[in-house]
């Protein structure tokens, strides 16, 4: 809540004669008190929530002059009206200071904007600015500017921005703008469109390396603030939060089928993750799942991986039908080729619908998913290096074969660090049994003579 000071300061001097003088003059005042409370009220609900409804609401172009924008309000737009953005040049915004609209906006607590958008533009990004509690210019942690990417739209769209993780983005804010930029000046009806503005709290975020509310635990997930997965809502179903199904916690999503099967679903992370420094080509991405479903039938899962916003990599699993009402863990890899790298990450969901065969009413339950790196190992001293190490076949699932002289001292662990398995070597290959370990990623380390040799090993 936005934070509120109310001073009642009053004084009564007078001498009471009686007790029904005494009743009329606490009616009077706990009427005043109510009215006070609920101005105050309104106050801050209009703090929060900005519909533009009846006009602008007291927000304007921050350069007045008309030379970078013009301001008005429509009717007939959004679902009561909105605000109409006329850019003339790059630097055209709008925003508010010093109003009671805005005042008392506590950036503390408020670390996230939700807008209900058009961008008939060419605009391309949404340019936050102002100034905070401390009178201080809000930038990015840098210094730069606070530049957060949109799309263009022929339709009204919802849009979330976290600013947790922005330093400035603190205090009372006394004045905000924003600005809508790229490739303007626009032709005549291509204008920005805002309908509704609301300043909200973020859950607060947990990953599973980069994927964010793994377990589905923040119930405004998916259905409400949407911050922590956006979900690719089409005909033939919707996703929300389930309470009533969860591998582990209280909570898990629940992705409800409707009887217009026509494609692929799919549902990502909103934000993304960013390393500095990225990972390159080598690197093993790999995701465990538990999926459920409510009806037996055998069905179909891909997990995906948006990698500097593009898609990569990811693989398909099938669910039999006897295991299809009971929880089931899935394991997908995806190694980076060669070449390639990246520095901002996201997790996507996909179920193809229709060799899935579910009907309408059908739901798929997905809950904690679990997304670990294993980088190249390689070993600083080159000269203590074991050549030739093999291991097949990999992934495994029951056997995995190990060349290793006799003699060798073999060992597995997991990338806890925690040794799963240890033996020693009694001829050029060893046969190790890994059908009761956990699906994920291992690491397999050989001894031999004083030199070693290091590999990962995939367990499905």
């Amino acid at each position: 809540m936005c934070k509120e000071g109310i001073l009642f300061n009053f004084g009564v001097n007078l001498i009471m004669n009686s007790n029904q003088t005494k009743l009329i003059m606490k009616t009077k005042l706990l009427k005043k008190i109510t009215v006070l409370l609920a101005l105050v009220a309104l106050s801050t609900t209009r703090a929060q929530t900005t519909t533009f409804d009846t006009g602008l609401d007291g927000w304007a172009v921050d350069f007045g002059d008309g030379t970078h924008s013009t301001l008005s309000h429509n009717d007939a737009e959004g679902t009561d009206g909105a605000i109409v953005l006329d850019r003339i040049t790059d630097n055209a915004n709008f925003g508010i200071k010093g109003t009671a609209v805005v005042v008392n906006i506590d950036a503390d607590v408020k670390k996230g904007i939700r807008i209900r958008f058009k961008n008939l533009t060419g605009g391309t990004t949404f340019r936050i600015g102002g100034t905070n509690g401390d009178g201080t210019v809000l930038k990015n942690n840098s210094g730069g500017n606070i530049d957060l990417p949109i799309s263009g739209t022929t339709d009204y769209e919802t849009a979330y921005f976290d600013l947790s993780s922005y330093t400035l983005w603190k205090g009372d804010l006394t004045k905000i703008w924003f600005g809508v930029r790229g490739s303007a000046p626009d032709a005549s009806g291509q204008d920005f469109f805002l309908d509704e503005i609301e300043f909200i709290t973020v859950p607060t975020a947990t990953y599973s390396e980069f994927t964010r509310d793994p377990g589905f635990e923040d119930e405004d997930a998916v259905t409400g603030l949407g911050i922590g997965w956006e979900p690719d809502t089409k005909s033939y179903g919707s996703a929300g939060i389930s309470t009533d199904e969860a591998h582990s916690g209280t909570n898990s999503m629940a992705y409800t089928f409707t009887d217009n099967q026509a494609g692929w679903w799919a549902i990502d992370n909103a934000t993304a993750v960013t390393y500095d420094p990225g990972y390159s080509a080598g690197t093993m991405i790999t995701t465990t799942i538990w999926v459920k479903s409510s009806v037996a039938r055998e069905y179909k899962v891909f997990i995906g991986y948006l990698l500097d916003e593009i898609a990569k990599g990811g693989s398909q699993k099938t669910v039999a039908l006897e295991d299809a009402t009971s929880w089931q863990q899935l394991t997908f890899s995806y190694s980076i080729p060669a070449e390639e790298s990246f520095t901002t990450a996201k997790t996507r969901i996909s179920i193809p619908t229709v060799g899935s065969g579910f009907v309408n009413g059908n739901v798929l339950y997905v809950d904690d998913l679990v997304t670990t790196f294993t980088t190249e190992v390689r070993l600083s001293n080159e000269v203590n290096v074991l050549e030739g190490l093999q291991i097949y076949p990999n992934p495994a699932s029951e056997i995995v074969n190990i060349s290793a002289e006799a003699g060798s001292r073999i060992s597995l662990s997991n990338l806890a660090g925690a040794t799963v398995r240890s033996l020693e070597a009694t001829s050029g290959t060893s046969s190790v049994s890994v059908s009761d370990l956990p699906s994920g990623i291992y690491i397999v380390t050989v001894v031999s003579e004083g030199k070693t040799a290091v590999s990962k090993l995939v367990i499905k």
